[in-house]
């Protein structure tokens, strides 16, 4: 926040945001195993985007962000913003995914030696007829929110060890195919390891930074 702030202070940016929603089952976790009395840890699609949903409409609510603001996720924070429906939330001007999960087949299908990745995508979408329409880059759903904004961003990292690049690719290729303009689409390469993006925090300052940056030449 530091960064985004020292670049544009007040003249550019009225606030900051961070929306949160529950997590999904995993009683195997080494560390931090869910429990079945923890509502806040036994999630499954769609709950995650309601409560995303829930957070825009709160924020328009107490603060009118309607045309003026910039939805950015991380990892499963990315695929969460290219899942939202436009339906009675408030347009934003750039959407943002960063190292976000696009095609949920396909991720597993790449780490078919880590059985990590199939753990943690049933346990979010446990009914696997849903995965082609909760994935971006291969949903049909034609009223999701990222094909308002004036502006889309797909950022990934070449050092990214967890979430390969054919995520942002596949994503990419499918935005294409609905957004008109070539100005309104953008790639926008980001910097060091997945988690570093919000354990420092920079890399993904870095990336909003580009995008205040483009939005500049958007009308």
């Amino acid at each position: 926040m530091n960064l985004l702030w020292n670049s544009y202070g007040s003249s550019r940016i009225a606030g900051f945001a961070s929306i949160n929603y529950r997590l999904s089952p995993h009683p195997q976790h080494e560390r931090w195993p869910s429990s079945l009395e923890d509502p806040s840890r036994n999630a499954v699609h769609p709950a995650h985007i309601r409560d995303v949903e829930n957070a825009l409409k709160y924020l328009e609510k107490a603060h009118q962000i309607s045309d003026g603001y910039l939805l950015a996720g991380h990892s499963a924070g990315a695929t969460l913003a290219f899942q939202v429906k436009a339906s009675g939330l408030p347009k934003p001007l750039a959407v943002v995914g960063v190292a976000g999960i696009y095609d949920l087949a396909l991720l597993i299908q790449n780490h078919q030696d880590q059985s990590i990745y199939e753990t943690f995508v049933r346990g979010a979408f446990p009914d696997k007829t849903t995965w082609k329409d909760a994935s971006p880059a291969l949903s049909e759903q034609t009223d999701l929110l990222w094909r308002e904004a004036k502006l889309v961003v797909i950022s990934h990292s070449q050092e990214d060890g967890l979430v390969e690049v054919a995520q942002a690719e596949r994503m990419l290729e499918r935005a294409r195919m609905f957004l008109g303009a070539e100005s309104v689409l953008h790639f926008v390469e980001a910097k060091g390891q997945h988690d570093a993006m919000w354990e420092d925090g920079m890399p993904l300052a870095e990336v909003i930074t580009n995008v205040v940056s483009l939005l500049d030449g958007v009308k």
